[in-house]
């Protein structure tokens, strides 16, 4: 959500707190930009899994020391809602891009139009000079772009690729377009 490159996975001992434990071993995973936060959960699972096999032995062994965390590094999140996946205009197409890549699959980032819920599953940050100048919320169709359909932002467009429609199955945003030419030039 933030825009990092590098995460990870790491192995505490328990203690009263939450996840301030003694650390054991940690190992980073980069995070590739298109990378969304199921298959990078996949990614660190497959990575904690691997870190706990080459490290418990050791731990066992006793050859393993506990290191005490550096309380000033800690950083914390807040619990996801489902409105955190609102997209919310005003917002530069870079950060719902990252919404979408970080809320994936639950909430997903998602607005509505004529009233029903439209879940926007997978979707691209166009860059400004390429793009045209639309208001937030604007539906515009787009030439020579990694899409053909594209929503104003506070600061650039968001390309549509792939969209739902409550009710409906998922589809390409030019397909949707085709079966609902009116969401051309709506207002979301």
């Amino acid at each position: 959500l933030d825009g990092a490159d590098l995460t990870g996975v790491t192995l505490m001992l328990l203690d009263q707190g939450m996840d301030t434990g003694p650390l054991l071993a940690q190992r980073e995973q980069s995070i590739a930009p298109d990378t969304d936060a199921q298959s990078l959960t996949a990614r660190l699972f497959d990575l904690g899994a691997a870190l706990l096999i080459e490290k418990l032995p050791q731990w066992v062994a006793g050859e393993l020391a506990a290191q005490p965390q550096d309380d000033t590094a800690a950083t914390v999140t807040h619990k996801i809602e489902r409105a955190d996946g609102a997209a919310d205009w005003q917002l530069s197409a870079v950060d719902l891009e990252r919404r979408q890549q970080a809320f994936a699959p639950w909430p997903g980032l998602f607005t509505t139009w004529q009233g029903k819920l439209l879940k926007l599953l997978d979707v691209v940050a166009l860059v400004p000079e390429s793009s045209p100048d639309l208001a937030p919320g604007r539906v515009a169709s787009l030439a020579n772009q990694e899409t053909s359909v594209g929503v104003g932002t506070g600061a650039g467009v968001l390309g549509l690729r792939e969209v739902q429609l409550e009710g409906r199955r998922a589809t390409s945003a030019e397909e949707f377009v085709r079966g609902f030419p009116q969401f051309l030039d709506a207002e979301l």
